[in-house]
This record gives C-alpha cells, structure tokens and sequence, in this order.
C-alpha cells in the first residue's frame, strides 16, 4: 500500500562545506532552487535584525541558517523512520474516529517518500519574512500580514517558483528579459510581455496572478520537461518533473505550518489556508499540461501529514535545533546541547485533539481529532529518563538567546529607532515590494525615497494643506518607475489624512485627560463616515457643524490636519533616526518599567494591560509626542523612543509530545502528554522535570521591559524627562481617567543613571569605611577630637606623637549608635555621637572627596542632624534612605544640597513625643 506516496531517489551528489556541520549534501535540483533571486535574497536577511550592533559577529542570515535547517531535519527524519520501522507491524489509527489506519512500516514509508519535501519545507520555511520582520510586523504593525499567514507565503512562493521556471527558461533559449522597454506592459493580454517584464526585476515588480496568466506560462514551461538531445542541464526533464510534485506538497504543507502548532485559543484567530492559491494552481496546470496531473493522495493531508510540520516547526524543531546553536555560537555565548541525543529518541504517534472551528467561521480546526503527530520517547529499549532533562537544556539554551540577545536593551533601542523612523515617515502599509528585499536594500531604498518625498516638499509653500491634489500634484514630477520612486510616491499618497487615520489620532488623544471628552466627540461626528475616505474640506465642514458648540473639540480636528511643513518635518525627524541608525548613536534609556508592577491608584494593572497599550504603535507615537512638548524647553520631534514587547514572551515553548512508548490495542498512546504536562506520564519520576519546565515560561516573563530612551544631546536632562515621563505613562494607563498619578522610574536603572551623571574619576562605589582614624576629612568630627586634645581631657589616650588613639578614645566615649526604627522615650536618639552622624552620611558620600569650598557646609550638615530630635532624626534617616537607596556614592554637590534640604524639612517633624 503506497497511497500515492511511492519513494523519491535523493540523490545528494552536491556538497555545500558549512560551519556547523562540515559538508552538507543537497540535489542538483535543490540547488537549482536556490539559484533563484527569491531565495538569495536570505543572504541578506539578518537571522537575528540589529542583534549585531551589539554582538558583532552575530551577523549571519536566514539563508545560513535554512541551510542548517536542512541537515537536521534529514536527521529527524531518519530517527522517526528508524523508530517506526523497530515495531513495523504496530497500527497507527487516525481521523476523526479512528477509522483510517497505517501501520508503522506503512508511516515510515510515507516519511522516506516525503524526506525530500522536508527538505524543501526547511529550505523555503523563512522564504516570506520581511526585511527587519520582527520590527516592523509586531512592533509597528507595518506589514499587515505576518510573514507566517498563508496568503503572504502563497505570495511568497509564487514569485519563487516564477523565477525558478524563467531562469531554467532563460538558460536554456537565451531568452533576453527588459529589452523592449521598463515600464508596466500595457495590454494585459500579452502574457509574454508581463512575463518578462516581472522577471527582468523580480524585487520589485508584482507578477499577474489571473488564471489567463497562470495558464499562459503553464502552457510555455511545458517545453521544459520534454529531453533534449544536446542538453547539459543538470537537471533531467523527469528529475524536474518529479521535484514539481515535491515542490506543491513541500509549499501546501506550509501553508499550515503556523496554525498546526497553536493552541485553541490562538488557532482560533488564524486564517485556514485557501483551498488554492496561484501557485497551487501554477504547479498544477504544469503537471497537468503534462498528462500527469497531482493526485489527492499526493497532496497535503493534514491530519495523516501533519507529523511532517513537527519537524519544521514545533516547540523541538529542526528551526529551533539549528537556530539555537547557531546563534548563540555566532554571539559568542557560552551555551550548547546535544541535538542527537533528542533526534534520537524521535518517534510518531495518533494525538487527539478536540474540533472547534476556526476564525469566526463554521470551518473546523484541520487538525482535530486524531491525527499522526511526531513525538519524543522516554523509552527506547530503556527508560531514558536523560532525554526530558536534555530537553530541557535545550529549552534553556533558547531562553538564554532570547534573554541575552533578542531582549538585549541596546538591540531593543535599535529596533525601535528603526520603527520610529518608519512611523515618521507615514507608509500606512509598506510597498509591497519592499517586503522582498534584503534589509541592507530596505534601509537604502528607505532613506533614498524619504529624502525625495522631502525635497519634493520643500519646494512647495508650508502652510498648504496636504490634499490629495497636492499629493497626485507631487507625484507626477517622478517620472521614473524605479524602486525608490515607487516607495517616494507611496509616501506621498499615504500621508493624504483619511478617515481611518484620523480616527486612529483621536483614539490616542482619548487616552489623555486634557483631549479624552473631546475627542469623544469628535469620534461621534465621525461616525458616518467611510474609513478610506479623505479628510477633505467638505468633510471637515461637516464635523465643525456636528461640533459648533465644542469648540475644543472643533480645535483638535483642526488640529490633526496635516501641511506641507509638517510632512516635510516629519521626513526630515526620519532621516535624523536613520542617521542615528547608520551610525549607531542611539538614544539613552532613561526610564524604564519592570514587571513588578504596583501603582497607586491603579492597583489591578498588570504587564499584559501596559503592553496591550504600547504595543499599539499609535499609542506609543502619541506618548513619544506628549513626553518631548511637556518638557520645558521642548524636545525636537524624535528625541523620545518607546520600545515595549509583548507581555507573554515566546509561545510554542513545550508543545512537542512526550511519550513512554506504550499504546492500546488499537494503536492509541496510553502514556502520552505536552512536554509542559510531562509529570503526568509519572509525578515521581517527572514531576519536578515538570515543575522546571513551568518555571523556564515563566521566566521569559521576566524579561519584559518598557523602555523609554532620549537622544543622547538631551541625556543629562533624564531626570526631569523621567518625571514626564511617568506622568504621561500614568495618563496613559488610566485610559484618559482624570487620575492625579506617576508611574515612578525602575530603581535600578535610577541608580545607574545617578552614577552615570558623575564625573568618570568619581563613579567606583567602594566599601564604606567604618573607621573614624582612618578618614582623611577634616570634617566635624575631627574638629569636635582636636578640641578635645587641647583641652587637656583624655591624656592617657595620647600616644607619643601627642595623637590620639582615636579608636580606643571612641570605644570610651561613643555608645553603641541606636538601630530603633520606632518611636522611644523623648531623649532617645538615632544619632547619638559625631561618629554616628558619619557612618550613617559615608553610606551616601564619601567624606574624602568633599571640596574645600563645601567643607564647611558639611560640617553644619553634621551639626544639624545631632542637634535634632528623635523624630526629625528618624525622618532624615528614612527620606535619605528613600532618596538615595544605594550603599555608597561618590560626593557631587547637587547630592549634597539635597542631602540639606531633607534635614531642614526634618526641622518640621520635630513636634515633642506625645503618648
């Protein structure tokens, strides 16, 4: 029984030499693939974005690492057909009752005969990811669809497999692409012609996806599988032909990749895969043209083929096997594991999985009830009970790489100069065809049309409304159809205000005190209004008529009206943060929160209500814009960048199966759990493996940070731009509530900016020296022991120098200092002795360093705290303590005014005890 799945001959006769894994072996046919523009672009796609401004030899890209992809899935591969084919007689039931069923031989079969779609499904998993993806798809929502919905990969893929067929093409009959002319063909009709002109520039022209056109080129490829006599193409017409069908199962399969591995809740949200896409129906017609159409048994099933998809793309993955490792090793970061002792405990077995439908549709889930999953055995011919813990190295390998690179703070900052700048710019959705090209390409052709869109403004008069007249008026004087005059025009069009984009200002707005009732209503006046429309005068009249009697709320519609000079400095603020990018001057990070959240006045707040806020790009440009205009003086536009990633941290982190090996008659597993839930196959023996597990995903919450960063011209200002700060963040988080708060600054990072601001020669923090002798001051208390020596007293202490032994004179004269943190009898104090005094100020600076000039201001700052009471001494003791929580910090003098004015705040608890 093959159902349609006979074996594919591999034949591996290419080498690629690699870091990791020497000499690889790949198809000619596999090479032949990434020949292609397509997937040579990964060259220049950074596996881990800006993570190498920090760690500099982490610049290696998705194509290294879909390479390495590659070997381990073959490794996975072998291990589970290795596994099935011990026990090849046992039945493995699936579908929605059970009623389907393979044996184990029969599984490993369609595991052999599939290796080589594996193979393609590793090589072209990372093929739709964006330049910079992470950034701009989650953090500033400018690619609209992520990178792993369907209809981007089916995108994706087809531009792949066009290039593919016209380079073979183009080999084989001289064809000369772009010599007729460069623009857009003008008759939709001529195939040819549109054919040609995509493949002449692929990055940056979008190819016909009619079915005439599908048709067309279907029908011209053809040729291609027929022998010819006198070829030298590595490739044979037959070997071609067969790695078509590879090609429709490797690129169906992914189209689910995402949605196999989420749980309920998020499958929920995901989008099915199309029954067919133009590149199913392209690869198709093709085998079609050739009398030999696809079978369904040769198709994508999911619930029979979804086993496949655990190789690429589960929790213990060939991505995360090869990823893990390399990147750490690229970094430099001390961190390994043993892949092969995983890979080799690899096995398949039937998990059920309740149906629900999908989406806000009454399609079901493709993978519920039973389906063939892959699975790692706690049993071989043993108990192995060094698996579970390998991994959960591994496990912790990952975590270390997203602690210590892709959460690094530097990387963050970068990222979000990154993002800001884009928000500047204006794209509502970034041209198509900047989402095919590398990331060194994407910075270009950026700052490239950003500074025509710009130059094109400033030609024009400022105070000019921006229509969309003016915008069609601006571009037509781009005659050139090239990518940056692509991405210039886009700019220019975007940036028209539409209904949709000033709903979105007045949602922000709605989150401050001072705009929230009238931007509410403004909303309201809105409401009618299609959301593509342009904000036009007519429209503007309308709303000022819904609001005559709010003029606030007339003023801020008003005021979100964009001119000619506020585009123009808006590109201009862009082309600054692409310039801190380019050079790697990047903001400062002057505030920061935690996860340990607790606010007064907002007591329920938790991490994931402060990223669901910021991780609104609108939102967060509105809190960058209110945090720069409340400082006094100012800040220029840009000054300020928030960076806030989501609360949860990575998903998909134990999802893979555990299994001891064990099953029913009827082939099901009787031992079988999530690797989070692995205690439930024996509590004794798992359950701390478990309890580990749980730890390792809570502890990437940990990880979370909401950033706030300043350019560095305006960094000694951090203290007041903090205070702001937390005000406008407190505003924010209130949700526009008329709520006096502040969000208060991370005391780590308040410590670390307080040293900072010191001058380089005063910032070691060294141990206090608690020993009167050995300080060099000529403070108070030396003064109060010379006076003591001239009066005659304590003779017996003098040493034949005529000094005092000031140790043994103090263990005479000073009691032990009172530690009493509640109120006592009305002569007791805090502070009972000059040394005390001392102690306490050498915890916060150093005596040693007071200037001359401020010597004599220190001496009656002792003076003042001895000469008061035991409640202002209590009170100075804990407001300095609360001030400057640190053990010891080197003197400065604003320090020490500060130090003043709490003593003589203290004058004023000073009040008699009472009972």
């Amino acid at each position: 029984m093959n159902n349609g799945n006979e074996d594919l001959d591999i034949d591996l006769t290419r080498r690629i030499r690699t870091v990791l894994y020497d000499d690889q072996r790949f198809t000619d046919t596999e090479l032949d693939l990434l020949h292609t523009p397509a997937l040579q672009r990964l060259y220049d796609l950074h596996q881990l974005g800006l993570t190498d401004r920090v760690f500099v030899d982490a610049s290696h890209s998705r194509f290294h690492h879909v390479i390495g992809v590659i070997e381990q899935a073959d490794n996975m591969m072998d291990a589970i057909i290795s596994d099935l084919e011990k026990r090849g007689a046992d039945v493995l039931p699936y579908g929605k009752t059970g009623e389907k069923t393979f044996t184990k031989q029969q599984v490993a079969d369609i595991a052999r005969s599939k290796k080589a779609a594996v193979r393609l499904m590793a090589l072209l998993h990372d093929l739709p990811h964006a330049p910079y993806g992470h950034t701009l798809e989650d953090e500033i929502h400018l690619v609209k669809v992520k990178h792993d919905e369907p209809a981007r990969q089916a995108t994706a893929y087809y531009r792949l497999v066009l290039q593919y067929f016209g380079w073979i093409e183009h080999n084989e009959d001289a064809t000369a692409w772009g010599e007729s002319h460069s623009r857009e063909p003008k008759t939709k009709d001529d195939h040819g012609e549109w054919l040609d002109w995509y493949l002449d520039s692929p990055s940056v022209r979008v190819p016909p996806e009619s079915p005439e056109f599908i048709e067309f080129v279907a029908q011209r490829w053809k040729a291609l599988f027929q022998s010819r006599p006198r070829s030298m193409r590595k490739v044979s017409a037959e070997a071609l032909e067969q790695f078509v069908r590879v090609l429709a199962f490797a690129m169906r399969a992914l189209f689910y990749i995402d949605i196999a591995h989420k749980d309920e809740d998020t499958a929920r949200k995901k989008h099915i895969p199309a029954s067919e896409y133009p590149v199913d129906g392209l690869l198709k017609q093709i085998l079609s043209k050739l009398g030999r159409p696809l079978t369904r048994e040769q198709e994508f099933d999911p619930r029979r083929d979804v086993f496949l998809l655990d190789v690429i793309g589960n929790t213990v993955c060939a991505d995360l096997l090869d990823y893990a490792r390399r990147d750490a090793k690229a970094a430099g970061l001390k961190i390994d594991y043993d892949p092969a002792r995983i890979v080799a405990n690899m096995t398949v077995i039937p998990w059920f999985t309740p149906p629900f439908t999908v989406k806000d549709t009454d399609t079901e889930y493709p993978f519920s009830y039973r389906c063939l999953r892959t699975a790692i055995s706690v049993f071989s011919h043993k108990l192995r009970t060094d698996v579970p813990g390998e991994l959960i190295n591994l496990l912790q390998a990952r975590y270390f790489v997203y602690e210590r690179m892709l959460f690094h703070p530097t990387k963050c900052v970068a990222g979000a100069l990154l993002g800001s700048a884009i928000q500047f710019i204006g794209w509502r959705n970034m041209p198509e065809h900047l989402a095919y090209v590398g990331d060194a390409v994407f910075l270009h052709e950026v700052e490239e049309a950003t500074k025509i869109a710009r130059d094109l403004l400033a030609d024009e008069n400022g105070t000019d409304a921006y229509s969309r007249s003016k915008a069609n008026e601006l571009q037509r004087k781009l005659i050139t159809n090239s990518a940056t005059a692509i991405a210039a025009r886009a700019i220019l069009a975007d940036r028209v205000l539409s209904v949709a984009a000033l709903r979105e200002y007045l949602e922000t707005r709605h989150h401050l005190p001072e705009h929230r009732d009238s931007a509410a209503a403004c909303l309201l006046a809105l409401k009618p209004e299609a959301a593509e429309t342009d904000v036009d005068a007519n429209l503007l009249l309308k709303a000022e008529g819904h609001l005559r009697d709010r003029p606030d709320a007339v003023r801020l519609i008003q005021k979100s009206q964009p001119t000619v000079r506020s585009i123009h400095d808006d590109l201009r603020t862009a082309l600054r943060l692409l310039g801190r990018l380019r050079a790697r001057r990047y903001h400062r990070i002057i505030f920061r929160m935690l996860p340990d959240i607790h606010l007064a006045g907002l007591p329920d707040l938790t991490v994931e209500d402060v990223a669901a806020k910021f991780l609104d790009p609108h939102i967060r440009k509105m809190a960058e814009h209110e945090i720069e205009t409340r400082v006094l003086p100012p800040l220029p536009a840009g000054s300020i960048v928030i960076h806030c990633p989501p609360a949860a941290g990575p998903t998909k982190l134990a999802n893979i199966l555990i299994t001891d090996g064990s099953a029913n008659e009827d082939g099901c597993p009787t031992n079988a759990a999530r690797l989070r839930e692995i205690g439930t196959l024996s509590n004794k023996i798992f359950g701390d493996h478990e309890r580990s597990i749980k730890a390792l995903e809570k502890m990437y919450q940990s990880t979370w940070r909401l950033a706030v960063s300043v350019a560095r011209p305006h960094e000694a200002r951090w203290e007041e731009i903090g205070k702001v700060t937390g005000k406008v963040i407190f505003e924010v988080l209130s949700g526009g509530d008329v709520l006096a708060g502040e969000v208060p600054n991370d005391l780590y990072l308040d410590r670390e900016l307080r040293l900072h601001s010191l001058p380089r020669t005063q910032r070691t923090v060294e141990a206090p020296d608690t020993k009167l002798a050995e300080q060099k001051t000529d403070g108070f208390a030396n003064d109060v022991l010379e006076a003591l020596r001239a009066s005659g007293r304590f003779e017996d202490l003098l040493d034949a120098e005529n000094e005092f032994d000031r140790d043994e004179f103090l263990a005479r004269l000073s009691p032990a200092v009172s530690n009493a943190t509640k109120d006592g009898a009305s002569d007791s104090k805090i502070f009972s002795t000059a040394k005390s005094v001392d102690d306490f100020l050498s915890q916060y600076i150093e005596a040693s360093e007071v200037r001359k000039t401020d010597a004599p201001v220190y001496r009656k700052l002792k003076r003042d705290i001895l000469a008061l009471g035991p409640k202002g001494q209590r009170f100075t003791r804990k407001r300095i303590g609360d001030f400057l929580p640190a053990e010891r910090i080197e003197y400065n003098r604003p320090m020490l005014d500060k130090l003043i004015d709490i003593v003589a705040e203290a004058r004023g608890h000073d009040a008699p005890e009472t009972a």
